[in-house]
């Protein structure tokens, strides 16, 4: 048990850190030489040498500095200069892959993941096969996101665990969700 105060959230600090990141770049225009790009086929890799690495989801960064809306290459930069060493891309499903491949190579910051939040309701594993089929078209959207950013995953809710019988809901999320990604391979099943 710790007996340290918290006086600040986790997400206030974030918020706060990364409000004030925001001011700065309203202040400021990034230069070229300021904002690390890789080049057309160099990938942006996490930070050498570092074996836990912090990083913050891309909706918990300002999007506006004032009135002014900000782009998100300019979301991520603020995310490294803020000491994130790389960013999940969440609400995935808003941006395009080549809108994500373009934001890391501009801002040269590191994808971890991409997240869709319509994981919450559209579920692989739901009795009905239209919401299973919307689910798939959701998640592999995702997949293209996180590869085309040079991230390697996707964070998705399969199954809803509240049921009178667990045992027998584990096993039919796992049969959902192995039908539901057919392009698994053999040896993960």
């Amino acid at each position: 048990m710790s007996t340290y105060p918290s006086p600040v959230s986790r997400r206030a600090f974030v918020s706060s850190t990364l409000t004030l990141g925001a001011s700065a770049l309203a202040v400021r225009t990034v230069g070229a030489a300021d904002t690390p790009a890789a080049g057309p086929a160099e990938a942006v890799l996490p930070p050498a040498g570092k074996r836990l690495l912090l990083s913050c989801k891309l909706g918990m960064i300002a999007d506006k500095a004032g009135d002014r809306k900000l782009g998100v290459a300019e979301r991520l930069q603020m995310a490294a200069e803020a000491g994130f060493d790389g960013v999940d891309f969440d609400d995935a499903g808003s941006y395009t892959p080549a809108q994500a491949r373009e934001a890391v190579r501009a801002s040269g910051v590191f994808v971890h993941n991409a997240i869709n939040h319509a994981h919450w309701e559209v579920r692989l594993t739901d009795p009905r096969p239209e919401t299973r089929a919307k689910a798939r078209a959701n998640l592999e959207h995702c997949l293209r996101v996180s590869h085309a950013a040079g991230g390697s995953g996707v964070l998705i809710v399969v199954g809803r665990g509240r049921t009178a019988r667990p045992r027998r809901s584990r096993r039919v999320v796992g049969q959902r969700f192995v039908r539901a990604c057919p392009w698994r391979r053999r040896s993960d099943r």
